[in-house]
C-alpha cells in the first residue's frame, strides 16, 4: 500500500515521525509511546499501534518527507504532489541544495504535464482529436469511421437504398460505441452521415444526432474548446433559437470561444418570455445563471434566487455574490468569503490546482432567514449548497442568509461541499460522509460542539449504532434532535476516518467503498470493524 499524505504536510509541519506498520508507513507526530503502543498524531485525529505490530520507527528531515510524499503520490496521479514538490523545491533551495532543487523542479514539471493528459483522458472531452484523423474537414466525423462505410455511401449516393440501410445501420453501431466511450462528438458524425445516406429514416436519426450534439457542445466547453463547442450546437440553433435548453447551451460555447455579445444574446433567448427586470442591464454571469434554471426547467419569477430588482452583485478572486441585503452588504463580505474558503482548503489538503471550476461559484444571500426558506433553503439549516447537471458538467451554487457565524463556520462548511465536489467529481459519498466532511472544514469550536453534541447523545442513548449509522442512506428528515445527533455522530466518524487511513482523500475513498461494497468490505483496509469503530469513537468522546 502506497505512503499516505499526512495533513500535517499541509498544515506547514513537514518534518515527520513515521511508524511502519505491516510495510504501511504512517506519517505523523509522535505524541506518546511506551512499552505496549505508541500514539500518533495524525492530521487532527490520533491513531493507536500496539508496539509488537510496528516494525520500525524513524525521524525524517523536512525535505526527505516533502520529496517522499510529492514521490508517492505521482504514482498515484494524485494532483497534490504539485503542492508538496513547490514546497519541498523551496525547502531545497532555502538549503543551498541547488541541484536537488532544480531536479525536484524537472520532475515537477514532468508531472504536471502528465497529470493534465490525464485528465483530458477522464474527462471523456474530446482527447481523441489529438490522435484521431478527422474525414476531411468535417469536425465530428472521424476517418476510420467513414472507412468503415465508405462502400455503403458509394452505394447510396448512386441510389442503392438498401446500401443507405445498412451503413446507417453500422454508424449507429459506431456512434453508440462512441457514446459508450464518453465521445459524442464522434457519435455526431456517423449520426449525421447515417441521416444523410438513409433519408427514409432521417426523422429518427436527426433526433438521436440532436441528443449527441447536446453531449458533444457540453463536453466541448467541459474541454474550453469553443469552436467545437459552437459547431456542435449550432445547427440545433438553428432549428430551436429560442429553446432553453439549447439557447443556455449555445449561450456556454460562446463564452468558451470568448464571445461575450454572442453568449449574451444566447442567454437572452433562453429567458425569453420571462419578465426579467432590467435584463438589458445584467452581466452576462447573472443571465448565465437564470438562464441554467431555466434550461432545467425551473420557473423563473419572484421568490427565485437572484430575480428582481432587490438584488445586487459583488465579486471576488472564487465567487460572484448575488445578495439582497442593500447597504448591510459590506465590501469586507466578499474577502471573508474568500478567507472562508482558504480555510476549507487547508482542512481538506487540496491546491488550487485541483479544485479550479471553469467559472466562478454563485453565492445568494438572502436577506432574512424567510426570505431564505421562500426561496427553497430548509428551515433547519443555515446554508445549503445546490448541484445542478446539464450537459455542460455540474454547477454548484452556496445559498445563505446573515447569522448562523455566515462568514465562517456556515460558509467553510457549505464550501466544503463545494471544494469536494471539484476535487473528487467521481466519488459517490454517502450522506454522513458528505456532511462528516464538511463539518471536518468548520472552525475548531465548531467541531468541538459537535463532539459535546455527540457525548450526550450517547448518554442519552439516541447515539445511532455504528452499523446502522455507516448503512444509512439518507439524513433523519427535518427532525431537529434527530438532525443534532445525526450532524454530530457525521463529523466524528469522518474525523476517525481520517486519523485511521491517513488522509482525507483516503477516508474519502473509503467511505465511497462503504455505500458501494458494504460496512465489512469498506473498513477492512482499516484492519477494523463498525463495532470496534463505535467503541472507540464512545471511548474517545467519553473521555474529553
Amino acid at each position: 500500500m502506497r505512503t499516505l499524505v499526512l495533513l500535517l504536510l499541509l498544515a506547514g509541519i513537514a518534518r515527520a515521525d513515521v511508524i511502519v506498520v505491516n510495510k504501511r508507513e504512517i506519517r505523523g507526530e509522535i505524541i506518546e509511546e511506551n512499552d505496549e503502543e505508541v500514539k500518533i498524531k495524525v492530521g487532527t485525529g490520533v491513531a493507536v499501534f500496539a508496539r509488537d505490530k510496528i516494525t520500525e520507527i524513524h525521524h525524517e528531515s523536512e525535505l526527505e518527507t516533502l520529496s517522499g510524499e510529492a514521490h508517492a503520490l505521482v504514482k498515484t496521479l494524485d494532483a497534490q504532489a504539485l503542492v508538496l514538490f513547490d514546497r519541498a523545491i523551496a525547502v531545497a533551495r532555502k538549503l543551498g541544495e541547488e541541484q536537488k532543487a532544480d531536479a525536484l523542479d524537472k520532475e515537477r514539471k514532468a508531472f504536471a504535464v502528465r497529470l493534465e493528459k490525464q485528465k483530458v483522458l477522464e474527462d471523456g472531452t474530446g482527447h481523441e482529436a489529438e490522435k484521431a484523423k478527422l474525414a476531411g474537414d468535417d469536425l465530428f466525423l472521424l476517418e476510420s469511421d467513414l472507412d468503415e462505410v465508405r462502400v455503403y455511401v458509394k452505394g447510396s449516393r448512386e441510389g442503392d437504398k438498401h446500401s443507405g440501410r445498412a451503413g446507417a445501420a453500422r454508424l449507429v453501431e459506431l456512434a453508440n460505441r462512441h457514446h459508450a466511450d464518453n465521445e459524442p462528438r464522434w457519435a455526431v458524425g456517423c449520426l449525421k452521415l447515417a441521416r444523410d445516406i438513409d433519408l427514409e429514416d432521417a426523422k429518427r436519426l436527426w433526433d438521436a444526432e440532436r441528443g449527441a450534439r447536446l453531449w458533444a457542445c457540453g463536453f466541448a466547453v467541459r474541454d474550453k474548446d469553443g469552436k467545437v463547442a459552437l459547431a456542435a450546437i449550432a445547427p440545433l440553433v438553428k432549428e430551436e433559437p429560442k429553446d432553453a435548453h439549447v439557447a443556455y447551451l449555445e449561450g456556454r460555447a460562446h463564452e468558451t470561444a470568448s464571445s461575450p455579445v454572442g453568449a449574451r444574446e444566447a442567454y437572452k433567448r433562453a429567458l425569453d418570455g420571462v419578465q426579467v427586470p432590467n435584463l438589458a442591464d445584467l452581466p452576462v454571469d447573472w443571465l448565465r445563471e437564470l438562464a441554467r434554471r431555466r434550461a432545467l426547467g425551473h420557473d423563473i419569477g419572484p421568490g427565485t434566487p437572484g430575480f428582481g430588482d432587490r438584488w445586487r452583485r459583488a465579486e471576488s478572486a472564487h465567487f460572484i455574490v448575488y445578495h439582497e441585503l442593500g447597504d448591510d452588504f459590506t465590501e469586507s463580505q466578499p474577502q471573508a468569503f474568500e478567507t472562508a474558503r482558504s480555510e476549507s482548503l487547508q482542512r481538506l489538503g487540496l491546491g488550487e490546482a485541483e479544485v479550479h471550476g471553469s467559472v466562478k461559484v454563485p453565492m445568494y444571500l438572502f436577506k432574512t432567514k424567510e426570505s431564505y426558506i421562500q426561496g427553497g433553503g430548509p428551515e433547519w439549516a443555515g446554508g445549503h449548497v445546490a448541484s445542478a447537471q446539464l450537459e455542460d458538467g455540474v454547477a454548484r451554487a452556496v445559498f445563505s442568509y446573515p447569522g448562523r457565524e455566515l462568514e465562517t463556520a456556515t460558509m467553510q462548511h457549505e464550501l466544503g461541499h463545494v471544494l469536494v465536489g471539484e476535487a473528487f467529481p467521481k466519488l459517490v459519498l454517502p450522506v454522513w460522509a458528505n456532511e462528516g466532511v464538511a463539518c471536518y472544514c468548520e472552525p475548531d469550536q465548531s467541531r468541538d460542539r459537535y463532539r459535546a453534541t455527540l457525548a450526550k447523545a450517547i448518554g442519552a442513548g439516541t447515539f445511532v449504532a455504528m452499523k446502522d449509522f455507516l448503512a444509512r442512506a439518507s439524513g433523519p428528515g427535518d427532525d431537529r434532535d434527530a438532525l443534532s445527533v445525526f450532524y454530530a455522530e457525521s463529523t466524528v466518524v469522518f474525523a476517525a476516518l481520517v486519523a485511521k487511513s491517513g488522509s482525507i482523500k483516503e477516508a474519502l475513498t473509503i467511505a465511497a467503498r462503504i455505500a458501494r461494497k458494504g460496512i465489512d468490505v469498506g473498513l477492512r483496509e482499516l484492519n477494523t470493524d463498525a463495532t470496534t469503530m463505535e467503541t472507540e469513537i464512545k471511548n474517545d468522546v467519553g473521555s474529553k
